[in-house]
């Protein structure tokens, strides 16, 4: 999150990413939180180019920006494009939050971190 009042996140792409136009094009994008049991759709959509594959993936259109939502996800945010901002080789896009929903699964994130994914224990 980078702002609760107006309620505003950021998200960064590769100067070159096909999904970074398409979030320009559209003016809009969706943020979906995975949860731990979900590295396959991670690995999915963390390929290059038009090799994510979306057959088999089960998702909706958003009724707020009409971007995608994955189905039996954690959370899905609905964004509007705010700003863009240069940040070396990649894109800062700052979305302001237009719709939120929430699950009740009490399943953990899946969080990657240092080339891996990890999870998150009791402290």
């Amino acid at each position: 999150s980078l702002s609760l009042d107006p309620p505003l996140i950021l998200v960064c792409f590769d100067r070159t990413s096909l999904t970074l136009e398409a979030v320009c094009e559209h003016g809009a994008f969706a943020v979906n939180v995975l949860g731990a049991h979900q590295q396959h759709l991670s690995a999915n959509f963390a390929r290059r180019g038009l090799a994510a594959a979306w057959d088999g993936v089960r998702h909706r259109r958003g009724t707020t920006t009409g971007s995608p939502l994955l189905h039996d996800v954690l959370a899905t945010l609905e964004c509007t494009v705010e700003h863009r901002l240069e940040g070396g080789d990649h894109e800062i896009i700052v979305g302001r939050v237009r719709d939120l929903e929430t699950s009740e699964t009490g399943v953990p994130p899946l969080v990657f971190w240092r080339g891996g994914y990890a999870s998150l224990g009791a402290a």
